[in-house]
């Protein structure tokens, strides 16, 4: 009997059941009245980085050691790992010889020697961190000479203010969701598929760039430029457009099919980018060095503005945040403030815009960080790693810190008996940390990530401390009573990721009616369960039916 999966890629359980209920996702409301529905429960940190890896492997980062697509070394450097390698856990579809099986666009997942079938990677995925390729080599090929390239792989970015940029990305994934559509139609008319694995990127997207036109978000009643491009709602634009190809996809399935949709985590409004890449660096540096560098107010005076930015200078978030520096010399602090960003880029170089002692400009991030985040602030302080006891590792989701303890770093300070001393007191201090705004406590969670400051098990998380931030208020500034205000800054992406996601099945022989309740690590299992398939030893989840 094919079973015929689609994931949502970050689409929220909340919103998907609000609009199944006011009938404006169809296609899922029938499959969750005539089968099963539940929601699913994931990390609650590395929210972002996790859940690809730990659905497709149907084990824990615990297991995999993989835990985010960055890996930082002890002498202060950051790469880029991508993806997990899956050369201990291969992804569970890999069924060899005895299914045929067809995964389209699975992000985060390498090409598996095992699957026998068809394999095609990173056509459209968001952030997919793999190589574009497919098995056979032709595959990839024909879907681009019948299809098309999806239009927003790797260009599915805006920031939360610039609606232009942020109109485009909307006609992009409109566009892919339909070419998605076409796609997985004629690869499923290739072959009477056992197993057709999709999944729709275009939800990740879509909920990172379009959360301010949702009510809870601080900017929805805000008047910023071009807001009238987009229409009303795109979030639920996008949505429905994916219903209506999920609809398409079991039309053209076998009858006697049995399909899933499923998201393995949800999206918010964003309460993380800004606390974990400006504000967690920012706060750690005022901890070191008792001074500010960023974004100490309007002017540098401590003060904050009435309500949220609704603009940014030059319309360039990096170089907003990077003009709040207010040190160096008086030629470099009027170019940082006053030039268009072309006349800046010229004189920066002769004035010396970098100050000794402070963050590195993001100009400067650009070419020492090529090929990295180099736009998120908290690389902008790595020049100042080694002379610091504690700093914050970039992120995507949570706030990372690292401990330079003496004789695992290159240039050590904090001696490893002093180690968990040190935790504390960082500890201490970010339990002061409140939103500026709203006077809720930012810290949800603080989680220690290894007892010996010098064990060297690779599978450990690289941060010594991994914080979670609350949930309840995307927040633009913060506040310490021993280190000041952190802001205002404007808001860089418009969602950020939760912990929640859904299931949902019908057809074949599966029940009517029942209701389902587990973790993401459970749809893996579940989907063997249904191909009749045996579930490895390895999978940490059970099936949910």
């Amino acid at each position: 009997m094919p079973v015929i999966v689609i994931g949502l890629d970050s689409a929220e359980p909340r919103l998907i059941e609000q609009w199944m209920a006011d009938g404006s996702l169809p296609n899922m409301q029938n499959l969750k009245n005539s089968g099963v529905y539940g929601r699913l429960d994931n990390y609650d940190l590395f929210a972002a980085e996790l859940p690809w890896t730990t659905f497709a492997t149907g084990t824990t980062p615990e297991n995999t050691g993989y835990w985010t697509p960055l890996k930082y070394s002890p002498d202060y450097r950051i790469e880029t790992r991508a993806a997990y390698e899956y050369d201990e856990y291969p992804a569970f579809y890999a069924l060899g010889d005895d299914y045929r099986v067809c995964s389209f666009d699975i992000p985060q997942v390498r090409l598996q020697p095992e699957l026998k079938g068809i394999q095609i990677n990173a056509w459209g995925a968001h952030s997919p961190q793999i190589e574009q390729e497919s098995s056979p080599p032709q595959a990839l090929a024909q879907i681009r000479a019948s299809v098309g390239w999806h239009p927003g792989l790797h260009r599915d970015y805006a920031h939360a203010l610039n609606m232009k940029s942020t109109l485009q990305v909307y006609n992009m994934l409109m566009t892919g969701i339909e070419y998605r559509g076409d796609a997985c139609i004629e690869l499923l008319k290739k072959e009477n598929w056992d197993l057709f694995i999709t999944v729709f990127g275009e939800a990740h997207g879509a909920g990172h760039n379009f959360w301010q036109f949702q009510p809870e978000h601080p900017l929805y009643h805000a008047d910023i430029a071009n807001k009238n491009l987009l229409p009303k709602d795109p979030l639920k634009d996008t949505y429905m457009a994916m219903d209506q190809q999920i609809g398409r996809i079991i039309e053209n399935s076998p009858k006697d099919s049995e399909i899933i949709v499923f998201s393995a985590h949800g999206m918010g409004m964003n309460t993380m980018d800004l606390p974990s890449c400006l504000f967690l660096p920012e706060f750690l540096y005022r901890y070191n060095f008792n001074r500010p560098a960023l974004c100490n107010g309007v002017d540098g005076n401590g003060e904050l503005t009435k309500e949220p930015l609704t603009a940014q200078k030059w319309n360039d978030w990096e170089r907003h945040i990077w003009s709040s520096l207010s040190v160096g010399s008086a030629i470099a602090r009027w170019s940082r403030q006053k030039l268009r960003s072309k006349l800046y880029n010229l004189l920066a170089p002769i004035v010396g815009d970098d100050v000794d002692g402070y963050p590195m400009s993001p100009r400067t991030s650009a070419k020492v960080n090529a090929g990295k985040p180099w736009y998120q602030p908290t690389l902008w302080y790595a020049n100042l790693w080694p002379t610091m006891r504690a700093y914050a590792l970039p992120s995507f989701s949570d706030g990372y810190i690292r401990i330079n303890v003496k004789g695992r770093e290159t240039h050590g300070i904090v001696e490893p008996e002093q180690y968990h001393q040190e935790l504390d007191a960082i500890c201490a201090a970010l339990e002061g940390l409140v939103c500026a705004r709203s006077g809720t406590p930012m810290i949800k969670k603080i989680v220690r990530t290894r007892k010996d400051p010098m064990d060297t098990n690779p599978k450990l998380s690289d941060a010594d401390l991994v914080i979670g931030w609350q949930e309840t208020f995307a927040s633009d500034s913060v506040r310490h009573p021993s280190y000041g205000l952190i802001g205002p800054a404007p808001h860089f992406r418009a969602g950020s990721h939760r912990h929640s996601g859904f299931f949902m099945a019908a057809g074949g022989k599966l029940p009517v009616g029942l209701s389902v309740q587990g973790h993401a690590l459970d749809v893996g299992p579940t989907i063997l369960q249904r191909l009749g398939a045996p579930i490895p030893l390895t999978m940490q989840g059970k099936p949910l039916i």
